[in-house]
């Protein structure tokens, strides 16, 4: 069969999405099943069975997999599985999405579908698009009117059932009726996801590190995110059997996006990680693998795309994938130990490091790190109101032009919103000048705005205060 090229934007978001849950310290499950029944009267039921990894550079390609992440006080659980295939030359996807979010953390247990922005229960389903349209209906910035050619079935009513939520199973259980533009109904029975985690899980979300390679120094401090901050230190666990592989890694933004890198890769079992407080070494060496075993590395000058892609692996970096790497070229130890408040300690000291053409240096690390969670994803205010003045959700939700959110004022000041879409990005803002104390109803109209389709998260703040947070979907 002809293969196509790979849709980039696709695999950049699924990829995005996926390190967006790690670094946050939530769920991400890369792999999975998805099984339904389906029909529309009175075509003979049918059945639609897929599998396979969420994230692959392959066409044709089968994929399933989810995604969770807690954006303040909303929770949202992303689950999604997707057809690639070839006809004649063009790459086509279908789609099948399931949007969860409540204002509460989802858990085992039954659910409906429901409209509402502070407890979204949906799901929808697309045939024969371009599969970038996978994107945009993923991080919200797809376009109902531009999907509407396909005429995507989207659920009015129906059940949910979480059986197992947790970073490394999910698994759930659906039923429902769907809708589609032209008004056909279909019946959705027998439904399931069964989700699975191989990547990576977060282990330590924040930190420091003192480096010394040659003759520069530095400090790296601050949260492991590299899609929001600029600098910042962490771990990454992976376990295969009774072995443990912790990815120790952080990093420093440069001009023109770029980063450098320093890292170490600390392998062992349980027992070389002892949790009272005494140190454990492991020996610096690429050839032995004898535990417990520590690997430094560094990269220089490298893209956001290889930090994601060092993080989804866990591993050892290969040189044959990144061209600035410097690995050790003689032998060393580093010292690993937990401090009574539960954080990781790991020092090193002057290890030789060279990468492929020869450039040699060396390599000095002293890290601490946390595991407090980071509270943010680009501005913090705009996830976590300090009081909630909201009286009610937003009215009509989901809407095509204008809605309006009832709110009280203790008293007047100059009131304004701001938009977000689901990857934390403002993409839109409101002022609705001075309000007087007491009930009040903000007008909201999205008609004059180049916003397109989807569910969007907005924050109300005042000139003294931030006012309250939800959610609502605009039909454009």
């Amino acid at each position: 069969m002809m293969q196509n090229k790979v849709p980039e934007t696709l695999m950049k978001t699924l990829l995005f999405l996926a390190m967006a849950s790690l670094l946050l310290g939530q769920s991400a499950w890369n792999t999975g099943d998805l099984s339904f029944t389906y029909q529309s009267f009175p075509t003979p039921a049918q059945t639609l069975d897929l599998s396979g990894d969420l994230i692959s550079d392959e066409v044709p390609h089968e994929g399933v997999g989810g995604f969770e992440l807690a954006l303040g006080d909303t929770n949202l659980v992303t689950l999604v599985a997707y057809d690639l295939y070839v006809n004649e030359s063009d790459t086509l996807a279908d789609i099948f999405v399931i949007f969860m979010s409540d204002t509460l953390a989802l858990e085992e247990g039954e659910y409906a579908v429901n409209p509402s922005p502070d407890a979204l229960k949906m799901f929808v389903w697309l045939s024969e698009v371009d599969p970038e349209s996978l994107a945009g209906l993923l991080d919200a910035s797809f376009t109902l009117d531009s999907l509407a050619a396909f005429n995507p079935y989207i659920s009015v009513s129906g059940d949910f059932e979480i059986l197992a939520i947790s970073p490394f199973h999910f698994e759930m259980n659906f039923t429902g009726v769907m809708v589609n533009t032209s008004l056909q109904l279909l019946t959705i029975s027998d439904g399931s996801f069964n989700l699975w985690n191989t990547l990576p899980v977060s282990a330590y979300t924040q930190g420091s590190v003192d480096y010394t390679t040659g003759s520069e120094s530095g400090t790296i401090d601050g949260a492991l995110n590299p899609l929001t901050d600029s600098e910042g230190a962490g771990a990454v666990l992976t376990q295969t059997g009774d072995t443990l592989t912790y990815n120790f890694i952080s990093y420093q933004q440069l001009p023109q996006n770029f980063f450098n890198v320093y890292g170490m890769i600390l392998i062992g079992e349980e027992s070389h990680f002892p949790l009272d407080g005494s140190e454990s070494l492991f020996n610096i060496s690429l050839t032995d693998n004898a535990l417990p075993r520590a690997v430094p590395y560094m990269l220089l000058d490298v893209s956001l795309d290889e930090i994601l892609l060092l993080l989804e692996s866990g591993d050892i970096p290969d040189p044959d994938e990144f061209s600035q790497l410097y690995l050790p070229i003689g032998l060393g130890s580093a010292t690993f130990a937990y401090t009574s408040e539960g954080n990781a300690q790991l020092e090193m000291d002057n290890v030789p490091m060279s990468n492929s053409i020869g450039d040699v240096t060396s390599l000095s690390t002293d890290w601490l790190l946390t595991n407090s969670l980071t509270t943010s994803i680009r501005d913090e205010t705009a996830f976590h109101p300090m009081q909630t003045n909201l009286l009610g959700d937003a009215y009509p939700n989901p809407f095509n032009s204008s809605t309006m959110i009832p709110i009280q004022l203790t008293a007047g000041d100059i009131i304004g919103a701001r938009l977000y879409n689901l990857r934390g990005q403002e993409v839109h803002k409101m002022e609705f000048g001075f309000l007087g104390p007491g009930q009040q109803q903000l007008f909201i109209d999205l008609g004059g705005s180049n916003l397109g389709g989807g569910l969007y998260y907005y924050a109300l703040f005042s000139q003294q205060d931030q006012l309250g947070s939800g959610s609502f979907v605009y039909l454009k």
